[in-house]
């Protein structure tokens, strides 16, 4: 990863603003996500399988136990081209009070990645800037 800074970030997920799908060539997944500090919510890019396969168990066991939000630290590098960048993270740590949605996310977590869930990633695109792509050496779409 091509980066020049990073940055962590305290704050929240909302369930809701978390997109699991594809770059547009269908290669690669990739999860987008808002993390909100304050009164300022900033977009988030997972562009590696395993951190996006837990961020969409996330997203999945939140929503069944009806959890809107989870807070979170996360860690990222700020990928620049010119004057177009993007936070790009491997790192996202959860903090949660409610064992049972821990419990729920390690066992959706698990299946997914033995390719045992009923669960399919979703076919939706997610467009990142071209310039970032380049940068990660992922290729312009």
């Amino acid at each position: 990863m091509s980066a020049y800074n990073k940055t962590t970030m305290s704050g929240f997920i909302p369930a809701d603003s978390i997109l699991a799908g594809w770059l547009s060539d269908k290669k690669m997944p990739v999860v987008r996500f808002e993390v909100v500090c304050g009164k300022l919510s900033h977009p988030v890019f997972i562009v590696e399988a395993k951190p996006g396969v837990e961020m969409f168990a996330w997203k999945m066991s939140m929503r069944s136990l009806g959890a809107n939000r989870v807070h979170v630290v996360v860690v990222s590098d700020v990928v620049s081209y010119g004057n177009v960048s993007a936070l790009v993270t491997k790192e996202v740590d959860f903090h949660t009070s409610n064992p049972d949605l821990r419990v729920e996310v390690d066992r959706r977590f698990k299946e997914m990645l033995a390719g045992q869930s009923p669960l399919e990633w979703p076919e939706r695109i997610i467009k990142m800037p071209v310039k970032v792509l380049r940068q990660l050496n992922i290729g312009g779409s």
